[in-house]
């Protein structure tokens, strides 16, 4: 596996400015999206159906934010669970890593007028930009990543911006994966904050992935907020004609000691499974006709369920990974501070860490309010104050797939709506 040069990811610039702290190249006027960056295996729910798997670990995504007018690149390397190994931020210069956990780092600059975060939770991965107006957060964008461990990067390009009235839009949005499903923009108003939003679908023979772009501009208590985010669901299963989902199917994944481990098992045309095996060894329930759970040790638990439409002519199977390793925190390229607060709620996380019991929950759960930034009635540059606040507003956790959005601050549920759509 490569890594790619980053020079291919970062805007050519013309100087470079400072601006609360954070020192970033300066872009012209005439600056195009950033060219197509390459990365090594992105982290995957390691759910392979009738496919092979290429090991969930290491991996690494890159993403590139618009912030104060210039690029700033986000370089994610996760290990077994999806956990964060290793986080690079270019420019570093001036920023500080305030708390950082296998799950969650954030970033904020000198004066607060700026912070990064990239969280991690069930598959799903989110790195976002804050700052205190929406022309902080405005410009070219990327992400790329290895979507279904094929060795192959995808990359996807996009402008933030404001539109006519001055409310949040994304524009340009385009793929390196010929087929990916571009959805349209949408817009929503909640209270005092707007947002846009956009999904890109990746689909994989009956698997499926969704990169959700989102732009956010509100005020809390006074201040004007917003943020830029990029967030990838876990892997699900696409609801595909029952001919072509019954057969043999495989799960393969990575324990957390780095053993690969394996789940073959028998999708029946009825949608019942059957015929389960595991490797290593592990302790297989056939908890229903059409679903087993398989575990390898308290910590490291797979379900797998297959679910019928209301006329039973498709089926889609999803398989719910639960890998809890006791990572260590990831290496950061900046200063850690331990004296600097933590923020105040959860913002930005995906929800549902930590509760097996709630598969329905998976990253990007996002519950609370959005209040990351400005409403179109302050215009850009005239707003009360750029400071950035962090109390408990909703983030952009990854969600599931396209459709099921419940409120501006949710990430996107699954193909039936369910399976991880938010709750405003």
């Amino acid at each position: 596996m490569n890594r790619f040069s980053r020079a291919a990811v970062v805007v050519a610039g013309a100087g470079a400015l400072t601006l609360g702290g954070l020192s970033i190249g300066a872009t012209d006027a005439g600056a195009t999206a950033p060219a197509t960056p390459s990365a090594r295996q992105v982290f995957a729910n390691s759910v392979v159906l009738n496919a092979t798997l290429t090991a969930s670990v290491p991996a690494e995504t890159v993403t590139t934010l618009p912030l104060f007018g210039a690029p700033l690149t986000v370089d994610v390397t996760s290990g077994p669970g999806g956990a964060l190994s290793s986080i690079d931020v270019t420019p570093a210069d001036g920023l500080t890593a305030t708390g950082v956990r296998p799950s969650k780092v954030r970033f904020v600059n000198a004066d607060g007028t700026a912070k990064v975060e990239v969280s991690s939770q069930h598959g799903g991965q989110n790195v976002e930009a804050r700052a205190g107006q929406l022309s902080d957060v405005s410009g070219p964008g990327t992400w790329s990543g290895d979507v279904f461990g094929t060795g192959t990067p995808t990359t996807v390009q996009f402008t933030t911006g404001a539109d006519s009235s001055g409310a949040p839009t994304i524009t340009g949005v385009t793929s390196s994966d010929a087929s990916a499903q571009i959805g349209s923009v949408e817009v929503r108003t909640h209270e005092d904050s707007q947002q846009a939003s956009v999904n890109v679908k990746f689909t994989s023979g009956i698997q499926s992935r969704v990169l959700t772009i989102r732009v956010t501009v509100g005020n809390h208590d006074g201040d004007s907020q917003a943020k830029v985010s990029v967030a990838l669901s876990r892997l699900l299963g696409a609801s595909l004609p029952a001919a072509d989902v019954a057969g043999p199917q495989v799960w393969n994944g990575v324990l957390c000691d780095g053993t690969a481990a394996s789940v073959n098992y028998t999708v029946n045309a009825d949608g019942s499974i059957s015929g389960a095996t595991a490797t290593p060894a592990a302790d297989i329930q056939q908890r229903s006709t059409n679903g087993i759970g398989v575990t390898f040790s308290d910590h490291e638990r797979v379900s797998i369920r297959v679910k019928a439409s209301p006329d039973d002519a498709n089926l889609r199977v999803s398989v719910d990974e639960r890998i809890r390793c006791d990572a260590s925190d990831p290496a950061v390229n900046t200063p850690v501070s331990t004296t600097i607060p933590d923020d105040h709620g959860d913002d930005g996380a995906p929800h549902g860490a930590g509760n097996d019991d709630s598969p329905n929950h998976d990253a990007g759960d996002d519950h609370g309010t959005d209040a990351s930034v400005p409403p179109s009635s302050v215009p850009d540059g005239a707003a009360p104050s750029s400071t950035v606040d962090d109390h408990g507003d909703a983030g952009s956790g990854s969600g599931d797939a396209a459709g099921g959005h419940h409120g501006p601050g949710g990430a996107a549920g699954d193909d039936s709506g369910h399976d991880g759509g938010s709750h405003g």
